[in-house]
């Protein structure tokens, strides 16, 4: 294919010229050898001079991506693509002349182009193609799901009046024209929209066992031996977390009980520790554990990572060995409460680990509610969080029972409010939900991708749960954009009757939040761009 646009960006050895020269005619760049910022230049200067740009894509891209210059011809490919959308018609895409051999990649790319969005697919069709060269997962991530994240990109940078566009700030309307024009009315996309600006760190959830020293009464989780996570897994799920555009990551770790695989979970953190360097972004751990192997060892090499703890305690001895039982063959070990966090705490509280305490409210237990609350905090656990058992129906005594335990909790809150006994309700720094279940994106021991962790109860609708495998080289933000819904793992989870009786179990809840929050306790934080620039944001 041939064009009779005048290329701007001239390679001379290590440098790279821009030069437009005079005319009205169209304008080429050759994104090969062009590093982001000089195509963003050259981009801009062929705009600024009133000419349209043809961004040429070579046709021997085999030979493009094959060692260090991948990574660089992807930023010049981004930058591209970015101000094709954002100027429709001015900026295209072509195809460059190459080898003859590569005929076929310069068809499948000339069928697409000048589309960005239909042009990056093919991209990575050719790349995907060509997987087994090796050296190519990262730039399949890249790709993946690459124009949704490039409008989204605009349209986020246009509500904040940022200038992401060579030109500068995109205006609102144009922005909402390119965002329409290539995903369709804003009714259809713009939740995602919503989950794209989510403030909040990219995390991932590893499961590094299903196995586990307890076995509590509420627990769905078939507990067993034999699925445990690789190293090797490890490292292809954190390629995923990695491959997020935000500059701040987390990794947690559940089960089962992570820390049966200790040296595993050290591993990982080491290794996502290395990367957060390579990469500049900024890293967090989070650690959900029963407190069983929560060895002083294991406290003073935990401390060394940025980690907050997870931790489970439901109330006093007696709670805790009835609800949360220790497995057959580690009852010779001790009972439940004796290797809880109950017998750690000191060791954990000296350890200045940022940590939390989860308990679980069983209906047969609910009398003793605000009792096991305080015994906790008498411990010197000061943020604790409640959770009401899900899956079984809640008699209208023990629902009766349970508000009344909140409200005295709620009451002695309030009174310890400023003093030197304060302990904070963890509950209330989340938004309200009756009954919310957990929709992180989560890496199996096998590699599989999920959707939260409802899959771990292995129910008849497991793979219901199911988005993907390592194996697919996907981009871990699209999950975070397409985030289970809610409402999907509340039909999937439980049958229906149970559901609707945990969901007002959990209005209860939800209501004494609302009473505290208004009392000046608590506070929920803004979760997108939308909520804190604009309330009628796209």
């Amino acid at each position: 294919m041939t064009s009779s646009a005048a290329s701007i960006c001239q390679v001379e050895g290590d440098t790279v010229r821009v030069d437009v020269p005079g005319g009205d005619g169209p304008l080429r760049v050759v994104v090969a050898g062009c590093p982001g910022p000089v195509v963003r230049g050259a981009v801009r200067a062929a705009v600024e001079a009133g000419r349209s740009v043809e961004i040429a894509l070579p046709a021997d891209l085999a030979r493009v991506v094959v060692g260090d210059p991948l990574s660089a011809w992807l930023d010049a490919l981004d930058v591209a693509a970015e101000a094709a959308l954002a100027h429709p018609g001015r900026v295209t895409f072509a195809v460059d002349a190459g080898d003859p051999g590569c005929d076929h990649v310069r068809a499948a790319l000339a069928a697409v182009v000048p589309d960005p969005a239909a042009t990056l697919g093919a991209v990575r069709d050719v790349l995907w193609a060509r997987r087994d060269q090796g050296g190519l997962d990262g730039a399949l991530r890249r790709l993946d799901d690459l124009p949704r994240r490039l409008v989204f990109r605009q349209l986020a940078a246009a509500w904040r009046g940022e200038a992401r566009d060579p030109l500068g700030p995109v205006p609102k309307p144009q922005a909402m024209a390119a965002a329409v024009a290539h995903l369709g009315e804003a009714a259809v996309w713009r939740k995602a929209f919503r989950q794209f600006t989510y403030l909040g760190a990219r995390r991932l959830v590893l499961i590094p066992t299903w196995q586990c020293e307890l076995r509590c009464t509420y627990c769905w989780i078939p507990k067993q031996d034999g699925r445990v996570m690789t190293p090797d897994i490890v490292r292809r799920g954190l390629d995923l977390l990695f491959s997020t555009e935000r500059d701040a990551v987390e990794l947690q770790f559940f089960g089962g009980e992570a820390l049966i695989e200790a040296d595993l979970v050290r591993y990982a953190m080491e290794e996502a520790t290395r990367r957060a360097a390579a990469t500049g972004k900024r890293l967090g751990f989070v650690l959900s554990s029963n407190g069983w192997s929560l060895t002083p060892e294991r406290l003073a090499w935990l401390r060394r990572f940025p980690v907050r703890m997870e931790l489970s305690l439901d109330g006093d001895a007696a709670t805790q060995t009835r609800f949360r039982p220790a497995w057959e063959p580690r009852a010779a070990e001790g009972d439940s409460y004796a290797h809880s966090i109950a017998t750690h705490a000191r060791a954990i509280l000296d350890s200045g680990i940022e940590q939390h305490v989860i308990m679980v409210v069983h209906p047969q237990g609910v009398d003793r509610l605000a009792h096991n609350f305080f015994h906790i905090a008498d411990l010197g656990f000061t943020r604790i969080q409640i959770n009401n058992m899900l899956g079984v129906a809640w008699r209208a005594e023990q629902m009766q029972t349970w508000a009344q335990q909140l409200h005295q909790i709620g009451q002695e809150l309030l009174r310890r409010q400023g003093t030197p006994r304060a302990v904070e309700l963890v509950n209330l720094e989340h938004r309200p939900e009756p009954m919310r279940l957990n929709g992180e994106v989560t890496v199996d021991f096998d590699g599989t991708i999920y959707g939260g962790n409802q899959f771990l109860h292995e129910t008849e609708h497991k793979d219901r749960f199911a988005l993907d495998h390592l194996d697919a080289c996907t981009q871990i933000d699209r999950y975070w954009i397409d985030a289970t819904d809610n409402g999907f793992l509340l039909d999937w989870a439980y049958r229906p009757t149970i559901t609707r009786n945990n969901v007002e179990v959990g209005k209860v809840l939800a209501s004494l939040c609302k009473h505290l929050r208004a009392q000046g306790l608590g506070r929920v934080p803004p979760s997108s761009v939308a909520d804190v620039t604009e309330a009628q944001a796209p």
